[in-house]
């Protein structure tokens, strides 16, 4: 799901999921950047302190996506990275 803040200024994504069996073939970060590529604009991604493997995915796959331009966030609970689609 998509989501925008109150004030329309970033998108973010909340409950994404790819079944076990699909994990780890390359589905999942495809899925993200063809997210990004339609959703141009910044982007808030952000996940909880206890969901590792979550941390470990989005921070490669912005990574990726971006060349390494964006910015990450640690906060209470959770990690957050900001960049621009």
């Amino acid at each position: 799901m998509i989501n925008r803040d109150e004030d329309d200024s970033y998108f973010s994504i909340a409950e994404f999921f790819i079944m076990k069996r699909f994990r780890r073939t390359g589905l999942g970060k495809q899925v993200a950047k063809d997210i990004f590529n339609m959703h141009k604009g910044p982007w808030e991604v952000y996940q909880i302190d206890s969901n590792e493997p979550a941390q470990h995915f989005w921070k490669k796959t912005i990574e990726e996506y971006t060349g390494g331009k964006f910015t990450e966030r640690i906060e209470i609970g959770r990690k957050t990275q900001v960049f621009v689609s």
